[in-house]
C-alpha cells in the first residue's frame, strides 16, 4: 500500500478546482457567513462546503495557508487525552496535502500552527469551535469534538486548491443527535473485516459515529465461540478480529454495537441445539412461513439458562455500553394462543397474556446485562406481536423499525429510529430486487425533518441481506452509501443545499476519507458537448434531455431496443473518459424506471454518433435515485460519447455526465498483467513528464485493493521509487511486486498509481493517476 506520507490520489489543477468550488457554492450551499465588516477590503468568506455542513459560520477575510514550517501544537493541559486523535490527523493531513508536519505540546500556538485544545462550552461532547486566522484552533467540547474539528479542516483542504489553504473566519459545530449510524446485516451477508474497516473510516469521515453489526440471524452465528465451539459458521469473525475491529472504530469515535438476534431467526442455534425448539406447531410459523427452529422455546428454563450462558461469553467482548439483543419476529398473539403449552404456562406463572411471556424474557436479558454493566437494545416488536399487558423495562433502548420512533420516545424509551419504510436498505437479489426497500434520498434529504429530543438519541441504516448471501460487499455499498451519506447531514443537522444531488457532488468532489481506497476523482473535469440522439419520439422526452442539467426532466423511448443518447464533443476534441455519472429516470410512487437502465451501457464512439464505439461502462445493478458513479478505464480518447439502454430496453434516463482527467503537466500510466495471482505479479507505474520543464523530487507510489471486498493489496517496490528530477518529456518508471492476501476470492483487482513532484514556482504538489483494472486468478 502507498506509504502514509504519500498524498491521496487526487489532481492539484488550482484553475479548475477554484472554478468547481466557487460554482458548488453557487449552486446552493447555504451560507452562514456573517456580514462583519473587516479592516481589509477582501470580501467576507463563505462557509466553507463540508460533509455534513456546518452549524454556524462567521465568515473573515482572506486565507490561512499551512507551510512546511507549520507545526500541530496540542494543549499541555489536555495533550493525553488527545494524543491518538492528534496524531490520526497528523498522518491524515500528510495523506490529504502531502505535508509531514511535527507534532508539539505547548500552551498556545505559533503563526502558521494548528492548535488542538478542550474547553468549547455548549456545543455538547461532539461539537467543536474552528477558528481559523493568523493560526488555527480547533477547541472540542470532548475528544471526538475535537476529532470532528480535525475532520473539518481535512474536508476543507480537499476542495481548497492548493490544498493548503483554510478561509478565516469560525464555525461553531455540533450534532442535533447523540447517535447517528449504519447497520450491517453480517449474518447473512459476511462482509470482509477491510470492508468493514474502510465503512467505519467513511462513517468518521461524515461524522457518524455508530456501525451496528447484526452478528447473528438464522442464517449464520458469526462470531467464534468458546462456549458452544460447533455454533460457529465457516466464515465469521474471531474474537481478535473482532478487538482489532473495535480498536479501529475506537481510534475515529465510532462505537461498535453488536447485535445477537433471539429469541426468534435462531435457526442456527436450534441446528445446534434442537432441544432449543418450540414441540407446538403453531409456534414454528413465522412471518415467512412455518420453520421448525426459528424461535426458541423460552418456557423451558433450561433453553433460558442455555441461552444465557452464550450471552454472558459475549458481554465482555464488546467495549459498547450497549448490547443490541433482538427481540424481532417470534409468532405473534394469535400464533401464541393456538399453542396449548404456551397457553397452560402463562397461566401457571401469572401472566396475563401470553405476549407476557416474551416480554418477561426480554426483562431477563434485561436484568442479566445490567448485572455486567450494560444497557439492553430491543427491536420493537412486542408492540407489533400484540396482546401485551405490560411493556419492556423503561431503561431498554427501542429501535423502531415498525412503528412511530415518537410512540416510544413520548412512552418514556430512549428510541433510536430505523424506519422500514425510510431508512431500511434490502436490495436482496442482485441486480437488485424488483420491489425492494432502498430509502428516497430527495424525500430523505430535502423533506424530511427528524426531531431532536432528550431520549431521542438518533437514526440508524440498516443494510438487510436477505437474498443476497453471495453477493459481494460492492454490490451492498452500490445501494448503501448515498443514503448513509444522507443520514449523516440530515442527523448532524447543518443548513441543507438546494437538492440532494447538489449535496452529492458536494461529497464526491471531498472524495473518499484518507486511507480508504477510491477509483473516483473528486476533481475530474466534466466533459460538455452537444448532445445528439435519436430518441425523437416524445418531444418531450428526447435525447437532448439527459443533458440539460435538470433532474427532473428525462429521455424516454416510446418503443425499446435502438435507442441513444449522447454528446458530440467536437472536431479536434476528443477525450479519454475517467468515470461517468448519471441519474436514472425516477417515478412516484414506484421504483419501476430505474430498472430500465439495469445492463445499459455508456460508450466512446470514435468515428461517428454510432460508429465505432466501445463499452466504457455497464450499469451492474439497479441504480438508486441519486447521482450512480461508474468509473471508466479505457483510455482511449473519444469524440462522441453515449448511453445505449440494454437489450430489448427502453431508452429511459433523467441526466448523463461524463468526466476526464484533469489537466496536468503529467501523467502516470500503470501496466498490469490480465491476471494477478496470489503469489504476486509485477505491476509497473510510468510517469511521463509532458510539460516543458524538469519537475523536481519525483515519488511514485501504488496501491490496490480488491474491487469487490475492499481487500487492500499491498506492494512492495522492487526499483526506487523516487528520482531527483524527470526533464521534460521523459519518462520514470518503477516495477512493483503485488502481493495478495491468501484468502482473497477471485474476482477483480484495482491497483492505482500515483505520483507526487515539485511544482515549477509553487510550493505545491500535483498528483495524477492512472488506475488499471485486473482479475485475481485462482492459484
Amino acid at each position: 500500500m502507498t506509504n502514509r506520507r504519500t498524498p491521496r490520489s487526487r489532481s492539484r489543477r488550482h484553475v479548475a478546482a477554484v472554478v468547481r468550488v466557487v460554482s458548488a457554492l453557487a449552486a446552493g450551499v447555504v451560507l452562514a457567513a456573517a456580514g462583519a465588516s473587516t479592516a481589509s477590503a477582501e470580501p467576507v468568506n463563505a462557509a466553507p462546503a463540508v460533509a455534513p455542513s456546518l452549524h454556524q459560520w462567521s465568515g473573515g477575510a482572506g486565507e490561512f495557508d499551512l507551510t512546511s514550517s507549520s507545526r500541530i501544537v496540542v494543549d499541555t493541559a489536555h495533550a493525553d487525552a488527545l494524543d491518538a486523535d492528534v496524531r490520526l490527523f497528523r498522518d491524515d493531513l500528510a495523506a490529504v496535502d502531502g505535508l509531514d508536519l511535527p507534532i508539539v505540546v505547548k500552551d498556545k500556538p505559533g503563526k502558521s500552527d494548528v492548535f488542538f485544545t478542550l474547553g468549547a462550552a455548549g456545543l455538547g461532547p461532539e461539537g467543536y469551535v474552528l477558528t481559523v486566522s493568523d493560526h488555527v484552533v480547533v477547541d472540542g467540547g470532548g475528544t471526538a469534538g475535537a476529532f470532528y474539528g480535525g475532520r473539518t479542516i481535512l474536508q476543507i483542504l480537499t476542495t481548497a486548491p492548493t490544498h493548503v489553504s483554510l478561509p478565516r473566519g469560525e464555525a461553531r459545530d455540533r450534532p442535533d443527535f447523540p447517535q447517528r449510524g449504519v447497520m450491517l446485516d453480517t449474518a447473512r451477508k459476511y462482509y470482509s473485516v477491510a470492508y468493514i474497516e474502510r465503512t467505519i473510516k467513511q462513517l468518521a469521515w461524515l461524522k457518524m459515529n455508530t456501525l451496528h453489526l447484526h452478528l447473528t440471524d438464522s442464517e449464520a452465528w458469526r462470531l467464534e465461540s468458546d462456549t458452544y465451539p460447533g455454533l460457529t459458521a465457516p466464515q465469521h469473525y474471531t474474537k481478535a478480529q473482532i478487538r482489532e475491529i473495535q480498536d479501529l472504530a475506537h481510534r475515529y469515535h465510532v462505537t461498535i454495537q453488536a447485535e445477537l438476534e433471539m429469541p426468534a431467526h435462531a435457526d442456527s442455534l436450534t441446528s445446534y441445539n434442537p432441544a432449543l425448539r418450540w414441540s407446538c406447531p403453531s409456534m414454528n410459523d413465522t412471518p415467512y412461513g412455518p420453520d421448525n427452529g426459528f424461535t426458541i422455546d423460552i418456557t423451558k428454563a433450561d433453553n433460558v439458562a442455555w441461552v444465557d450462558r452464550l450471552v454472558e461469553e459475549y458481554l465482555p467482548l464488546f467495549d459498547s455500553p450497549v448490547i443490541h439483543l433482538g427481540g424481532d419476529e417470534y409468532p405473534v398473539s394469535s400464533q401464541q394462543q393456538a399453542c396449548p403449552e404456551l397457553v397452560d404456562y402463562a397461566a401457571a406463572h401469572g401472566f396475563k397474556s401470553t405476549e407476557d411471556v416474551f416480554v418477561a424474557y426480554q426483562n431477563h436479558l434485561n436484568d442479566l446485562v445490567k448485572r455486567h454493566g450494560k444497557t439492553l437494545m430491543l427491536w420493537d416488536w412486542w408492540d407489533v406481536a400484540g396482546g401485551a399487558t405490560t411493556e419492556p423495562d423503561k431503561d431498554v433502548v427501542i429501535q423502531a423499525w415498525r412503528g412511530n420512533p415518537s410512540r416510544f420516545v413520548d412512552d418514556g424509551y430512549q428510541t433510536v429510529g430505523s424506519s422500514s419504510t425510510e431508512q431500511y436498505v434490502v436490495p436482496n437479489t442482485p441486480p437488485g430486487w424488483v420491489d425492494y426497500h432502498q430509502p428516497d434520498s430527495v424525500q430523505q434529504y430535502s423533506v424530511w425533518e427528524p426531531t431532536p429530543g432528550p431520549r431521542m438519541l438518533g437514526f440508524q441504516i440498516p443494510a438487510w441481506g436477505d437474498g443476497a448471501a453471495g453477493a459481494t460487499d460492492a454490490y451492498f455499498d452500490w445501494f448503501l452509501h448515498r443514503p448513509a451519506q444522507v443520514l449523516a447531514a440530515r442527523t448532524w443537522g447543518g443548513p441543507r443545499m438546494s437538492s440532494v444531488y447538489s449535496f452529492e457532488h458536494l461529497v464526491d468532489r471531498i472524495g473518499a476519507a484518507p486511507g480508504v481506497p477510491d477509483d473516483r476523482d473528486p476533481e475530474a473535469v466534466k466533459l460538455d458537448g452537444t448532445p445528439y440522439g435519436n430518441v425523437t419520439d416524445k418531444p418531450d422526452h428526447t435525447y437532448a434531455k439527459a443533458f440539460d442539467a435538470n433532474v427532473d426532466t428525462y429521455v424516454d423511448t416510446a418503443d425499446p431496443s435502438g435507442g441513444y443518447t449522447g454528446i458530440d464533443l467536437g472536431a479536434g476534441h476528443a477525450s479519454a473518459v475517467t468515470e461517468v455519472r448519471f441519474v436514472p429516470r425516477a417515478n412516484e410512487p414506484g421504483w419501476g424506471y430505474v430498472n430500465r437502465m439495469i445492463g445499459g451501457r455508456f460508450q466512446g464512439c470514435t468515428d461517428g454518433p454510432a460508429i465505432g464505439c466501445h463499452d466504457l461502462a455497464k450499469v451492474p445493478w439497479r441504480p438508486t435515485r441519486d447521482w450512480n458513479v461508474l468509473a471508466v478505464t479505457d483510455h482511449t480518447q473519444y469524440r462522441w460519447l453515449r448511453y445505449i439502454p440494454p437489450t430489448d430496453g427502453f431508452t429511459n434516463v433523467a441526466e448523463i455526465e461524463f468526466y476526464t482527467a484533469p489537466a496536468a503537466t503529467g501523467r502516470v500510466r500503470v501496466s498490469a498483467p490480465d491476471t494477478i495471482s496470489r503469489s504476486g505479479d509485477t505491476v509497473v507505474t510510468t510517469f511521463t513528464n509532458t510539460g516543458a520543464a524538469p519537475l523536481k523530487d519525483v515519488r511514485l507510489s501504488l496501491d490496490g485493493f480488491a474491487a469487490d471486498t475492499y481487500e487492500p493489496i499491498s506492494a512492495r517496490a522492487s526499483s526506487p521509487a523516487e528520482t531527483s528530477s524527470v526533464p521534460a518529456g521523459d519518462t520514470f518508471s518503477v516495477s512493483w511486486q503485488v502481493d495478495v492476501p491468501a484468502d482473497a476470492k477471485p474476482g477483480e483487482v484495482r491497483v492505482v498509481g500515483h505520483v507526487r513532484y515539485a511544482a515549477p514556482k509553487t510550493d505545491g504538489v500535483v498528483n495524477v493517476d492512472d488506475l488499471a483494472r485486473t482479475d485475481l486468478q485462482d492459484g
